[in-house]
């Protein structure tokens, strides 16, 4: 595309009626958010205007026009094409003066975007064509991350923790900057330049100053009660704190490993011989024998040192100096060569990258016309521009809406399946011919993907149907369509309906009730297990449990055609045995073995005392006030 000479010939231009040299000013996306989310902040109003001056001012050539917005953005502010765009939109200025100058700003990025051979309607937010993010300058930093040369600095440290961690070993008091001998205080000198160094590239890169600083004391501390106590338990809990830590602070994972021992100090550390012992039986006499031979026994507690030499296998092109002594024991191997693991073996040490291996999975899809991709069927497709939704089935006949690719709306055309209706002029007469009397309804309901921490609803589309002596018309419509032909408060109670039955609830709560945990549908069959049965006329809280029962009992069956509990079954008397169940029958007891069991009142705790009149041992003339009161003299 030839380039314009100028912004005012292609004003000019426009206004004359001739073919404009800039691309049409394309609508800007209502979602201000989705284009700004990689900005580290908003730009001002006033920046923008610098920007668009930038642009206007900068000559014809995509070149100069991508410096001109680099000298023009904020130290601060890091965006990428796509987001400029939004920035500089004339739909954010008020003012005309302002707005005609962000219109052909605007315009003369689409020339800078068509020269750097991005298509007008494919510039992803995502794509490498970045403003504000130059490789010449420092990349920002990430927080809770470390650099290169925090790992080339924890590198060159690792030997000099070693003589630390190996004196703290022959003195578990040592004090490192109080240290008798040369070694540690030349180690200890070693790491305080390593932290001035570390320190200085922070500040050039607009780090924290103490980002990856080695704390070598802290260490220390850390390692004293390991070494100090006898516990197993408490030495394992105090070396995942380590591990812990280590983590935290970005070291290298050896650093929490087992100290080296003064005899593995000058052998090699980088990995254990096939022919050294690996396991927690190494006597310690064994420290008398070649240093190169033996293994150092491990002071931790075997159930969580093998964990530990999981992260602490050595990386590939080590040095023995680089790294500390691996601690492996019982039940622990390490991948050989010719193992089937060595090649996905965890590598730890002074990086954060690990290696994944997967079993395979086939997955497949199949294109063909009607269904999706995954198989559905496909009832209705809802046009949206250059995309659609899909109203599919699956082998359940559960109904959804589901958005479409290319190649299934292409087949799915020459399939026949059908449009929804979205001509104002049809949905205006479907409500026309509605008015006229009939009976209509829903048949389906197909609810799309819903964000429930979102206000809005999903998208929706329903089943209509209206019939009357003319015929049955049946139509796939938008919750707005359905609306617009019946009112919205009747769509949305047929739409309620339709969900769950009844119109007690709104639309939204309609839709939660349908994604409430444990429930996928709202059905009888998935009522509360504690509710009765319809036909019960027993409490649900006196239903018997199955052991009362037996294992042999169908409860799904009609309560009467129940037994009864084996504790509930009473002998039922000889002349009544002909209008006994034949289910319920036992065999009688003879009468010479049965134990005659007399019933005899026992006052409760709360029950009234013996009234004087109605007692029968005081009913004894003259012994009861009744008695006496009952006595006539005779004449």
């Amino acid at each position: 595309m030839p380039g314009p000479s100028n912004s005012n010939q292609a004003q000019e231009g426009h206004s004359a009626g001739d073919q404009p040299l800039y691309p049409p000013l394309p609508s800007v996306e209502s979602d201000e958010s989705d284009n700004e989310e990689m900005s580290s902040r908003k730009m001002t109003p006033t920046e923008k205007l610098k920007i668009i001056e930038a642009i206007l001012s900068a000559p014809d050539d995509a070149k100069k026009i991508e410096e001109s917005i680099e000298n023009a953005l904020p130290s601060d502010v890091t965006l990428n094409f796509r987001q400029i765009q939004a920035a500089i939109h004339s739909d954010r200025f008020p003012d005309p003066v302002e707005k005609d100058k962000a219109t052909k700003a605007f315009q003369k990025l689409g020339f800078l975007r068509d020269n750097v051979g991005a298509k007008s309607s494919k510039v992803d937010k995502n794509n490498a064509f970045n403003f504000g993010n130059d490789p010449d300058r420092p990349q920002p930093h990430v927080e809770g991350e470390v650099s290169p040369y925090h790992e080339e600095s924890h590198h060159r440290a690792t030997p000099h923790m070693q003589v630390l961690l190996q004196a703290l070993v022959d003195n578990p008091l040592l004090q490192p900057r109080q240290a008798p001998t040369s070694a540690v205080r030349d180690a200890v000198s070693a790491l305080d330049k390593i932290n001035s160094v570390l320190r200085e590239e922070n500040a050039k890169h607009g780090q924290d100053s103490d980002l990856g600083i080695i704390r070598y004391s802290d260490l220390l501390a850390k390692w004293r009660p390991i070494l100090l106590l006898e516990d197993d338990d408490t030495k394992k809990m105090l070396h995942e704190s380590l591990l812990a830590y280590c983590k935290q602070m970005h070291y290298p994972l050896t650093w929490a490993n087992q100290p080296p021992s003064s005899d593995l100090s000058r052998g090699q550390r980088g990995k254990v011989p096939e022919s050294q012992s690996t396991s927690n039986d190494v006597a310690d006499t064994a420290q008398d024998k070649d240093a190169n031979s033996q293994v150092r026994k491990p002071a931790l507690d075997p159930t969580y040192s093998g964990a530990n030499a999981a992260a602490a296998i050595v990386p590939r092109g080590s040095t023995p100096q680089q790294t500390f002594n691996m601690q492996v024991t019982s039940g622990t191997t390490i991948p050989q060569a010719g193992s089937p693991y060595n090649d996905i073996a965890l590598q730890a040490g002074s990086g954060q990258k690990r290696v994944v291996a997967l079993r395979p999975r086939k997955v497949q899809r199949a294109i063909q016309p009607g269904f999706t991709t995954s198989g559905e069927k496909i009832l209705f497709i809802q046009p949206l521009g250059l995309n659609a939704r899909f109203v599919v089935t699956d082998s359940e006949g559960k109904i959804r809406l589901v958005p479409g690719s290319q190649p299934t709306i292409d087949l799915a055309k020459s399939a026949g399946v059908r449009h929804t209706l979205q001509d104002p002029v049809e949905i205006q007469k479907l409500r026309a011919r509605v008015r006229c009397g009939g009976e209509y309804g829903l048949e389906f309901v197909a609810i799309g993907e819903w964000d429930i921490t979102s206000n809005r609803l999903p998208f929706i589309v329903v089943g209509f149907y209206h019939q009357n002596e003319s015929g049955r018309c049946e139509e796939g419509i938008s919750r707005s369509a359905l609306a617009k032909i019946l009112g919205t408060r009747e769509g949305e109670k047929l739409v309620v309906e339709s969900i769950v039955g009844n119109t007690d609830m709104s639309l939204k709560e309609a839709l939660k009730s349908q994604i409430s945990p444990g429930t996928q549908e709202n059905s009888s069959n998935n009522a509360p297990r504690l509710l009765p049965y319809r036909e019960q006329t027993q409490p649900w809280w006196c239903q018997p449990t199955p052991q009362h029962y037996g294992s042999n009992v169908d409860f799904n069956a009609d309560p009467t055609q129940r037994p009864y509990p084996s504790h509930f079954q009473q002998v039922v008397p000889e002349q009544f045995q002909q209008f006994a169940p034949r289910q319920h029958l036992q065999q009688v007891i003879p009468q010479q073995h049965q134990q005659p069991f007399p019933y005899q009142y026992q006052a409760g705790p709360f029950a009234m005392p013996p009234h004087p009149i109605l007692d029968p041992s005081m009913m004894k003339s003259g012994n009861s006030p009744a008695a006496s009161l009952m006595e006539v003299d005779e004449v």
